[in-house]
């Protein structure tokens, strides 16, 4: 609103001509862009494209806004205040997976909404409140009760979160698997001494190369957290040392921490709110700084009344850390210490962790099962040995050699190296999303990507190119596009001329001025640049009408009010939307006299009224911000993967719908259905029909305005989940926030993309936030990845996440046949048929940490098998990381075959150098020792030596065939060699280079056992190498030969 002061004595009342330009449908996560007289330069966040602006910066941590926001949209729903019908329906607890990131957290705050909700400080009077809280206003406590309640309520003070490295240490030393390897660690040491006799070194040794894998395992995980650590600035600060109050009828100035409820607090310019207090008596002219809370920097005006029903929104409440800038105030202290608003912001941030992502889950998933079976496999050895082996072959296996091998088996079983490849892969991948100007805040939320279903994506900056132009004019009588002429001189037009003039913040970029005005850049919000730019095309720009007014007084927009107006010439901002998607703002002007001085509280909610009637039309003024080039393929590539993309705009219905069918999310030109045609249209049969299909949904589109959203019941909440197309117009931040649980209390994965403050709970709700690197701090805190560049390259990111998943079944896949199955055979061999043990634990850690390790790593680079987004997005309930498929190709198939290839090759060198034959290695048990086929002891232990490196050899060459097998699912390694991966190259040789170190190193040799290979047993598992590549691209063209058929159904 613009207001136009004519002349006067300073005796004379003021009469005013209000031209109001008002906006009752703006868009809740754009508010800035459209309120052209509301916020200043300083305060507008840089997000408009051509439009360039500051990044606005949170005066301190961004998290807290996050928390109040939502903590504000919970009060409001547990009041029911934008609606008279029942509460809207929450998802059951029982539905886990589905719940809010941070489901503590989620509790925590529906208890502190329903509190604050409940409060009425704000609602009573100032003489209720004293009485209340039995204290004087004009003389305060008297120090005897100020004593009590403070011994009684505690100190006005925030809880300090305690510092938790000890249990992150512990999680990195003790967590995953290296909380069973420290079981090995313990048993090696009690097997070295006391029981060893004698003392072993050997055992030794072992006890001290896995504390060297798991320093190892820890001092990378550690340094994977510590560099996506995000830090958040402590809010302890926010607490003020002193505070003047009235105790015994006098003014004391106090620590701020012996506060206590029912203190008379005088606050004054400059100083810190020490405590949430109600507002007895203030100066006309009071404001506070709320930035800390809301993360919006424009002044708030403090007042003894208030009509707001929110406790925290109301403007007679002052808040612990917020800032007095201007006035004085009397308030009563209501709440201290932890049950302030700030107290349970902390307790909140201080208490709550972060859910685990569901790459995280999968990897849990994987542990467990992995820790099951090996403590099966121990307790089943450990029984056949203490019922059998003990009994009958005790100088076999004593005491030190079940434990010995106990602990073989469980080395054996665990993928030590997986942790490491997965992180690796992670943060490849997340410098790859770096390059497609995807920047992810945590790495294992790269790979939920890959299963979002739902994409929410507002409208304006992001559909949309946020470039705004005039493109029509409309009048009483006519109007006029782009191409029209419009008489200059008319008075209509004059009137629509001024108004464009003084309701308008953007102004444009000095260091510009020279270049033509299409070209120079807008130094404010994408609405009054459109403006900015038409007006200053014309005759005489803007200069000569800005010279004949002044700006006394604004107000910003906000999405309740939804109208903004600037006290220069009243201004009031009316947006509808017209078939070709244009944002059309209405004019109008009153005369009007005021009544209250100038910088009141009074004056301000006296021209708020006066800008809500008696208004007379000036014009209309179409604004166009046309679709973004990219945005209509970009919708089709979206669907195309699996992933349905929903608007959510505070625009017009009309302006919402235009612009989802111009970029192709509307795919009909028909009217959209809405809620009230469900019944006529059938819809609720429909939705049984597809109820239970994941992939399948009801065909057509869907129009839901935010006034309905308050009154949707859980049934219609279910057919609008499982529409094909949904428009979402004319909503709120509490309705986006709704939108968001409701999809995902239905098994929707969903995506929200936002950027201004009052997105952050709504990106914080979802399973994986989107801000737009030119949207606020508090937007991009709140979210898991921020869009570098524009809204397309979404979809890459969606193919990596995709890929990191493909990739990380390629990595474990790997691992598993030598890592674990073809290591656990040996053990199994040596305690139930009495073999001697084919593979020694030393050997088997060096597979898991280090041959196997550096060749799965090369997998990491692999590019995509085929267009991943022709696949559906995977369901996390149901489609895990390990699943029996791959279980079934790691150990049936290729762990089989390895398995039966190394023992070959094992029993072939035993025959061949000591003559002993296979069917004596079997049931041997303590027979082979000394004399045993003619040879001393010395010499059999030697012959198993270099036995055991046959086996470990052949591992390693095996796995090199494995290696090039896994990589691909589906193609041959013709129509996919490895040329495309030339890290392929590097791995196995490193792989070749420590098993020559391992078996040849003399030192090495004496420590843990290790022989020289002959030449003969590095040469023949090179032609079985390449059997088992044939053997798995058989299986790959009988996969690819009949796609259903039984082969390709157990296919990984």
């Amino acid at each position: 609103m613009a207001i136009h002061r004519s002349s006067r004595s300073s005796e004379d009342t003021e009469k005013q001509d209000l031209s109001l330009k008002h906006a009752p449908t703006l868009q809740p996560s754009h508010l800035e862009d459209t309120i052209s007289p509301v916020q200043r330069i300083a305060t507008l966040p840089g997000r408009a494209i051509g439009i360039q602006l500051p990044l606005e910066r949170a005066p301190t941590t961004a998290r807290i806004p996050i928390e109040y926001r939502t903590l504000s949209i919970h009060v409001y729903d547990s009041q029911r205040f934008d609606y008279p019908g029942p509460k809207p329906h929450r998802p059951s607890p029982g539905r886990r997976f589905w719940r809010r990131k941070d489901q503590a957290a989620t509790d925590a705050g529906d208890g502190d909404a329903d509190f604050f909700g409940k409060l009425d400080f704000h609602s009573i009077t100032p003489e209720q409140v004293c009485q209340r809280f039995n204290v004087s206003p004009d003389a305060g406590l008297d120090t005897s009760a100020a004593t009590k309640r403070l011994q009684r309520n505690g100190s006005n003070v925030l809880t300090q979160k305690k510092s938790q490295y000890w249990k992150k240490i512990l999680r990195y030393v003790f967590g995953d698997f290296c909380s069973i390897l420290w079981v090995g660690v313990v048993i090696f040491f009690i097997s070295w001494k006391p029981l060893g006799d004698p003392p072993a070194p050997y055992n030794l040794a072992l006890a001290i190369v896995v504390i060297i894998v798991i320093a190892l395992q820890a001092i990378f995980s550690g340094l994977q957290d510590w560099s996506a650590q995000r830090v958040m600035a402590s809010i302890l600060n926010l607490l003020p040392e002193n505070a003047v109050v009235l105790r015994d009828g006098q003014p004391k100035s106090i620590p701020s921490s012996e506060l206590v409820v029912g203190d008379v607090v005088q606050l004054s310019t400059g100083q810190k709110v020490p405590a949430d207090m109600r507002i007895i008596k203030a100066s006309n002219d009071l404001k506070f700084d709320k930035s800390i809370l809301t993360g919006e920097s424009e002044e708030v005006a403090g007042t003894v009344d208030s009509k707001e029903t929110n406790f925290l929104e109301s403007h007679n409440i002052a808040l612990l850390g917020t800032h007095v800038c201007n006035g004085t105030a009397t308030a009563v202290v209501v709440l201290t210490g932890a049950r302030t608003v700030m107290g349970r912001i902390n307790k909140l941030t201080n208490s709550s962790d972060e859910q685990k992502t569901n790459l995280q889950k999968e990897i849990t998933r994987f542990v467990i099962i992995i820790i099951c079976l090996t403590v099966t496999l121990v307790i089943i050895m450990l029984i056949t040995w203490l019922a059998w082996l003990r009994v009958e072959h005790y100088d076999f296996l004593n005491t030190t050699g079940i434990l010995v091998d106990l602990m073989s088996l469980v080395v054996a079983f665990i993928p030590e190296g997986m942790p490491i490849a997965v992180a690796l892969t992670l943060s490849l991948i997340a410098r790859r999303m770096k390059a497609a100007k995807v920047l992810p805040k945590s790495l294992s939320v790269v790979e939920t990507l890959g299963c979002v279903n739902v994409v929410c994506s507002d409208k304006t900056g992001t559909l949309t190119e946020n470039k705004m132009s005039v493109v029509s004019l409309g009048f009483v009588d006519k109007t006029f596009n782009g191409t029209q002429e419009v008489k200059m001189d008319s008075m209509a037009f004059n009137e629509l001329r001024r108004s464009m003039t003084l309701c308008n913040d953007a102004f444009f970029d000095p260091s510009t001025d020279n270049l033509p005005i299409p070209e120079r850049q807008v130094q404010g919000n994408a609405t009054d640049g459109a403006l900015l730019r038409y007006v200053s095309a014309l005759p005489g720009g803007m200069g000569l009408i800005k010279e004949q007014y002044n700006r006394v007084f604004d107000k910003p927009f906000n999405s309740k009010d939804k109208f903004a107006f600037t006290y220069v010439e009243p201004a009031s901002e009316k947006r509808r939307m017209v078939p070709q998607g244009e944002r059309v703002i209405l004019l109008t002007r009153r005369a009007y006299r005021s009544i209250h001085p100038h910088g009141s509280i009074k004056f301000e909610e006296e021209l708020g009224d006066a800008a809500l009637g008696e208004l007379t039309v000036i014009g209309l003024v179409g604004i166009l911000d046309p679709p973004r080039a990219d945005i209509p393929s970009t919708v089709s590539e979206l669907r195309r993967c699996g992933a349905r993309v929903f608007m959510v705009t505070g625009d017009f219905r009309l302006t919402a719908c235009a612009i989802a069918q111009q970029i192709g999310l509307l795919s009909s030109r028909a009217d959209p259905d809405r809620v009230a045609d469900f019944e006529q249209k059938g819809r609720h049969d429909q939705l049984e029909e597809v109820r239970d299909d994941r992939h399948a949904f009801i065909e057509g589109s869907l129009l839901v305005e935010g006034k309905e959203i308050a009154d949707l019941k859980p049934e219609q909440w279910d057919v609008i989940c499982k529409y094909e197309e949904v428009v979402f117009a004319r909503t709120t931040p509490e309705q986006k926030l709704r939108i968001v649980t409701e999809l995902r209390g239905r098994g929707c994965v969903v995506a929200v993309t936002g950027d201004g403050v009052n997105d952050a709970p709504a990106l914080k709700a979802a399973n994986v936030g989107i801000a737009m690197v030119s949207g606020s701090e508090v937007a991009m805190e709140a979210a898991d990845l921020v869009l570098m560049g524009d809204f397309s390259s979404i979809i890459e990111a969606i193919r990596l996440g995709r890929l990191v998943f493909q990739n990380l079944q390629k990595v474990i896949s790997y691992l598993l046949p030598a890592g674990s199955w073809s290591e656990d055979w040996p053990v199994i061999l040596n305690v139930f048929f009495g073999c001697p043990l084919p593979l020694s634990s030393f050997l088997m850690i060096i597979i898991c940490c280090f041959t196997d390790l550096f060749c799965c790593l090369t997998l990491i680079f692999e590019k995509e098998e085929f267009d991943l987004l022709t696949i559906p997005p995977r369901d996390p309930k149901n489609s895990h990381l390990i699943n029996t498929n791959i279980y079934g190709q790691s150990y049936l198939f290729i762990g089989t075959m390895e398995t039966i290839t190394a023992h070959a090759m094992f029993f072939y060198y035993m025959y061949s150098a000591a003559g002993i034959p296979i069917t004596s290695m079997f049931f041997a048990f303590a027979n082979y020792s000394d004399g045993y086929y003619g040879w001393s002891q010395d010499e059999l232990n030697n012959f198993l030596n270099t036995g055991q490196c046959v086996y470990f050899v052949t591992l390693v060459i095996l796995q090199i065939a494995n290696l090039n097998s896994v990589r691909n699912k589906r193609l041959s390694i013709f129509q996919n060699g490895p040329q495309h991966n030339l890290a392929l190259f590097l791995g196995p040789i490193v792989s070749l280079a420590i098993a020559i170190f391992v078996t040849m190193e003399p030192g090495l040799q004496n420590l843990f056992g290790t022989a020289t290979v002959p030449i003969k047993f590095w040469m023949l598992p090179i032609p079985l190498a390449v059997g088992l590549l044939m053997m798995d691209e058989i299986r790959k063209l009988l996969v690819r030969t009949w796609p259903k058929g039984p082969i390709a159904k157990v296919a990984w």
